[in-house]
Order: structure tokens, then C-alpha cells, then sequence
């Protein structure tokens, strides 16, 4: 039986729910066995702490592993967890700092980097009032206030500056704000001319819209994007190379939106997730071609996004392709990759408690036995880290991790009431999963044995 209470929080209802794991047989998986959970635990490296500002020395084992990394992307299992971020924050603090990084990335719409860096490169501005606009809710939180408060910090001593990008493009308001200012200086007259035809409630709307209307929307970017390139050495002469890239990557992501709006009208969810990953995946590759060859980047996404192989749900439910597969594919072994994984704790989500549908804090019990998230836990250390690359080509552990056991997977929202389940009765069903040999996935996965939820902060305005 669950227990349920209510709390107040920062104005938003937070509903915590406590579970016990029922069993569930997921075809194909059974617990993995002491000689592999052996294997774990002698290999498995420590973690001192989560807190930032903690030094290095426990995490100096990754340097081999993403030195030569022009991407490290770093995951995490729910979009609500403390600790995620935490340690998120020390793998910023060490690949810039020590390794060079000066690009973080974030699974962000594009062009929300421009209140984040007009804090952490100017001082307008403040780190809280930020991360309070962004659309996701996942950025609003203490946590991620105290990531961008350090790179303000590291800003203002180092000669070598850290910027922000937003790589997301399921709402455009972010990136017409940022066309409009370019062209309001550089094409007046274009500017007038989409101003209103291409407004964020038009563009955001385009699934719903007439066929006449879609193909107008359509027309007129294109316009657009013939416009940037007819006229680059002009705007860039006036601007800056970067400048005008950026500028016109606003209309790329208004295009990609139409794609996705289009493509949902005509295939499954799956295409359409697939084509979303892919344009994420475009989107980092701009923009490390517009900041320079030597830039090197870190990307904050959810595990499902930066993981290497294509993601693997339940069945019926198929396969797509995620950013992560898309960027191996450009970037080989110049992308690395981090995934997270928990054993219990809290985490926040949007969900929906008694027809409350808000932001909740869930409150869940152990991993199933047959889950990857199971297995390190009973390796029984509370924070460490694992090489994937360190791990045996053939034997028991080869054997377990090709079996591709199942991991958690809990994204933007979440809901103990599941398919094919009486409510409250099992929390780790179909939608919540994903299955797939972790060493496909990953180069390193960082295992929390307990975690909490993040210190939500409200958002600032409605966008």
C-alpha cells in the first residue's frame, strides 16, 4: 500500500509517493549473478561526495577516457534529481578547468542561452532570474543556479570565456526573439515581413494549421534562410561570422519544428522522437562549427538522448535513434558519453495525483532484481563510477551486459498508475524502461545508490 503526503512548495503542489517494487517479468532479463556483481564491485571507482567544489582527485580516472573527447555528453535517469546535477557539476568544474571545454549544451530550446549568457559572459542580469524563464522545468532549480554561477565565477578569472546553447527546438520563441533582434539591425524590411507571419503561436501551432497555411509557413522560412545566404558577406560585415550563424540557425530550428509537426501527422511517435534527436544532433553540429574547430563541448541531456545506441523501449513500443547515435555517427570516438543510474529515492517529475496535475516529488523504492540499476546496488556502494571500456570482452559480465538488461528511464513526467496495471500498484512498467547493453550506451556509468529531488524554483514567467 502506498503512502501519500501533500506538501507546498515555492507555490507549486508536490505530491510525494512512496512504492515498493512489485515484480514484473520483462522478457529476456534475469538478475545478474555473483561473479558479475563481483566483477562490479572490484571495479567499480569510488565517488568522495557529489558536492561541488570538492576537487578532483576521485574523478582523475576519466581523464584517458575523455581527453581527446571533443563532445563528452553527460546524462542523467529522471530530469529531477539532485544528485545528477550535483555531479553534473563536478564533471564541469574538471572538463573545464582541466581539459579545456568551453561549451555547455543543454537540452534547452535554442536561443534560451542568451539570458544565461548575458549573466555569465556580462554580469546582466542574474543566474536565478535565468534559469527561472526557461520553458523546461527541469532547469529550475538551485542546482542548476549554482552551475551557472560558477562558470560566471570561472568567467571573471579565466582568459578562456564558457557560453551556454540551448540545442532543443520544440518551441521557437527563444530563437524568433533572437532572429527578429538580428534582422531588426541587419534586413528591417525581412524583419516587418515575418514578424507576424512567423510568430511563435503560429509556428508552435503548425500541426493544427490548414494545409495552405503549412505550406505558406514553409515558403516564407525558406525566404528566410535564402536571405542569410544571399546576403552573408553583407550581414556578416556588419555583424560577425558567428553573429550571423547564429542568426540563421533561428530559422533552422523554426524549419525543424514544421518537420517534426508534419511528420507526426503521417508515422508513430517513435519517427517522430527519432527526428527530434536528429535535430538536436544537427544543432550541436552547428554550433561547435560556429564557435570553432577547437572548441569542445559538454551536452546536459537525459540519458536516452546522449546514449550512444539507439534507444531500446518496451516492446511494442520499438526503437528510435538518439542524438547520441546521431553524433557517434559524425563524431566517433570524439563523443563520449556519462549515463547516470539510482537504485531508490526521490526525484521530480510532472504528474497526476487525484486530477492534480502539476510538478510532484515521487518517492520510490529498490530497483527490480533483473534491472542494470539492481546490480550496482548490490555491489553495495553507495557513489561510484564505471569504466565500460574496462570491461571483459567475453564471460559473465560480457554475457549479462549483451543480454542488454533493463534500466530506468523516467522522463518529463512520470505516473504510478501505468498500462496494463491497477494504479499504484507498480511504478517500473512499460513507459519507464529501457533495455540495451550499457557498454553500447555508455563509456561511464555513474551509479547513486539514494537520491533526492532537486530544489525547484518557480518559473519566472510563462513563455
Amino acid at each position: 500500500m502506498l503512502n501519500r503526503r501533500r506538501l507546498l512548495f515555492s507555490g507549486a503542489a508536490i505530491a510525494a509517493v512512496t512504492a515498493a517494487s512489485v515484480p514484473f517479468a520483462f522478457p529476456g532479463n534475469s538478475p545478474a549473478g555473483e561473479e558479475v556483481i563481483a566483477w562490479l564491485k572490484a571495479n567499480a571507482v569510488p565517488l568522495a561526495t557529489t558536492e561541488p567544489g570538492s576537487g578532483f582527485q576521485d574523478i582523475e580516472f576519466l581523464r584517458p577516457i575523455i581527453d581527446q573527447a571533443r563532445i563528452v555528453s553527460i546524462g542523467e535517469t529522471t530530469h529531477g534529481t539532485r544528485e545528477f546535477f550535483q555531479i553534473r557539476h563536478r564533471l564541469i568544474e574538471y572538463c573545464v578547468s582541466q581539459l579545456g571545454f568551453s561549451m555547455i549544451g543543454l537540452e534547452a530550446m535554442y536561443g534560451e542561452e542568451q539570458a544565461l549568457n548575458d549573466y555569465v559572459l556580462n554580469g546582466k542580469g542574474s543566474a536565478a532570474n535565468a534559469i527561472a524563464g526557461m520553458i523546461f522545468w527541469q532547469w529550475q532549480n538551485e542546482e542548476m543556479i549554482a552551475i551557472v554561477e560558477w562558470v560566471r565565477a570561472w568567467n571573471l578569472a579565466n582568459e578562456r570565456k564558457v557560453k551556454f546553447y540551448g540545442f532543443d527546438m520544440q518551441k521557437t520563441k527563444p530563437a524568433s526573439d533572437r532572429l527578429l533582434d538580428y534582422l531588426k539591425r541587419l534586413a528591417p524590411d525581412l524583419a516587418a515581413a515575418i514578424e507576424k507571419p512567423l510568430a511563435p503561436n503560429v509556428v508552435d501551432a503548425f500541426a493544427t494549421l490548414s494545409r495552405p497555411a503549412q505550406d505558406k509557413i514553409i515558403a516564407q522560412i525558406k525566404h528566410v534562410l535564402d536571405r542569410f545566404d544571399a546576403e552573408r558577406m553583407t550581414w556578416t560585415a556588419r555583424s560577425s561570422e558567428l553573429e550571423w550563424r547564429l542568426a540563421r540557425q533561428c530559422a533552422v530550428i523554426m524549419e525543424q519544428l514544421t518537420r517534426q509537426e508534419q511528420l507526426s501527422r503521417l508515422t508513430n511517435s517513435l519517427a517522430r522522437s527519432s527526428l527530434r534527436d536528429q535535430c538536436m544532433a544537427d544543432n550541436v553540429s552547428a554550433l561547435l562549427e560556429a564557435e570553432g574547430p577547437q572548441t569542445k563541448a559538454l551536452l546536459l541531456a537525459h540519458n536516452e538522448h546522449v546514449q550512444r545506441a539507439p534507444v531500446s523501449w518496451f516492446s511494442p513500443m520499438g526503437t528510435f535513434s538518439s542524438m547520441g547515435n546521431f553524433l557517434h555517427a559524425r563524431f566517433g570516438a570524439k563523443q563520449a558519453v556519462i549515463g547516470f543510474s539510482f537504485n531508490q529515492g526521490c526525484f521530480r517529475a510532472v504528474g497526476t495525483i487525484d486530477n492534480d496535475t502539476a510538478l510532484h516529488e515521487w518517492v520510490v523504492g529498490a530497483a527490480p532484481a533483473h534491472f542494470v540499476d539492481a546490480a550496482l546496488a548490490r555491489t553495495g556502494l553507495p557513489l561510484f563510477a564505471l569504466n565500460l571500456k574496462a570491461v571483459p570482452q567475453n564471460g559473465s559480465v560480457a554475457q549479462w551486459m549483451a543480454s542488454k538488461p533493463w534500466q530506468r528511464a523516467i522522463g518529463i513526467s512520470f505516473s504510478h498508475g501505468t498500462v496494463n496495471a491497477p494504479p499504484r500498484r507498480n511504478i517500473w512498467l512499460k513507459p519507464y524502461v529501457k533495455s540495451g547493453d550499457p557498454r553500447d550506451r555508455y563509456d561511464v556509468l555513474v551509479f547513486v545508490e539514494s537520491t533526492t529531488a532537486t530544489h525547484y524554483i518557480p518559473r519566472r514567467a510563462k513563455v
